[in-house]
């Protein structure tokens, strides 16, 4: 049994109550993700697919505020793959809720284990241990060896919680032998006197490139979101108030502002209060319909070389969404006298296309380097 060891905080920006819980965004690189997570963990189909790693460590964590009217947390345990070898520990599955300033436990820990950091703990040889305010269907106490059937819901008492608090919630997969150990989990969610929960991003339909980015070559776009069915959202896209729209939450919990107008970037806020708060989301859309500009960088243009370096290097520029690297290959620009061999994604934009790799040499004389029209794509599509 190892106890949880917090290694760094999440670099996000604190959300109010867990973001993305349900794990409809599958993205990282999307605003709307919330987690940071380690290789190889995933979202996938829904879930939050936690694998073994063979550094030992695999983690899904998020910080967030949490408020004092809530008084529940609980997540799904859709599945659980432990190995137990005889010559190492076994696999480990832990829950921590701890301070994201202190990293310090705010909720009891297990319940047997010293110095322990995790409210939750699931061992390879099917023990479970517990805080005394965390709740497993099949465990009556800590430290048992429980027969538990799955799916179930782990549940933890935040009734204690008498202040709001920036809260770091972690899982962590402890893995020790063979790396082959699988955790799936769903739906994190809090109860209580909560403010409105609320998502914002482009419709998929008019966003271009990546998906989930804020970026699009639509100058026209509908703004779309996830709330409580019968909720009341608001629009502000100038700054000056909530007064630029109003919509209703439908009842499978979408909302949508048409016919958003995008110039060049523009802070778009949405805004919905219940009786216990508001909740005020903001996310910055941005125009972009302008293709990579490419530099030849290596060797300078005009100039003279005295030796043949066997490639050349092309510097591809895009300010707002950057390139597509999956549209950089040998088609993109052609050299006279020789074949283009392949092409190396180097930094800072710059790519070596390389064309002496089945022995081409530069003719004598002056060598033409043309770029073939929209080879490479931006991001936004």
């Amino acid at each position: 049994m190892s106890s949880l060891r917090i290694e760094r905080l999440c670099s996000r920006d604190l959300l109010a109550v867990v973001g993305n819980g349900g794990f409809d965004v599958s993205d990282p690189a999307d605003a709307q993700f919330g987690w940071s997570l380690s290789a190889p963990v995933a979202v996938e189909a829904g879930w939050a697919v936690i694998r073994e790693d063979d550094a030992s460590r695999s983690f899904l964590e998020q910080s967030f505020l949490l408020p004092a009217a809530a008084t529940e947390l609980q997540f799904d345990l859709e599945s659980l793959a432990l190995d137990r070898s005889t010559a190492q520990p076994p696999d480990t599955f832990e829950i921590a809720l701890l301070d994201a300033n202190t990293l310090q436990p705010i909720v009891p820990t297990l319940d047997g284990i010293p110095d322990a950091d995790a409210f939750a703990s699931f061992d390879a040889d099917d023990r479970v241990y517990l805080g005394t305010q965390t709740s497993i269907p099949g465990v009556t106490s800590s430290g048992d060896i429980a027969t538990i059937t799955f799916p179930l819901t782990v549940s933890l008492d935040l009734s204690a919680i008498t202040e709001d608090v920036q809260a770091l919630l972690v899982f962590e997969l402890l893995g020790f032998g063979a790396a082959n150990a699988e955790v799936t989990l769903d739906d994190v969610r809090f109860d209580g006197d909560l403010p409105p929960q609320l998502t914002l991003e482009i419709d998929s339909a008019d966003d271009s490139g990546v998906v989930g980015d804020g970026i699009t070559n639509q100058t026209t776009i509908t703004a779309r979101g996830n709330g409580a069915p019968g909720q009341t959202v608001s629009l502000d896209l100038d700054g000056d108030g909530f007064d630029d729209g109003t919509v209703t939450v439908d009842s499978s919990g979408e909302f949508r502002f048409e016919n958003v107008v995008l110039t060049d970037q523009l802070d778009v806020r949405v805004r919905a209060d219940n009786a216990f708060g508001s909740t005020i989301i903001e996310r910055r859309f941005r125009f972009d319909d302008q293709a990579p500009v490419a530099q030849l960088a290596t060797p300078l243009r005009e100039s003279v070389v005295f030796s043949d370096l066997g490639y050349v290097d092309v510097r591809w520029d895009e300010v707002v969404s950057g390139i597509d690297v999956s549209t950089v290959d040998v088609q993109d620009i052609s050299i006279s006298g020789v074949t283009v061999d392949r092409a190396e994604q180097l930094n800072e934009g710059i790519v070596r296309y390389h064309y002496a790799d089945d022995g081409d040499a530069l003719p004598y004389g002056p060598i033409r380097v043309e770029l073939v029209d929209r080879a490479i794509a931006d991001l936004a599509g």
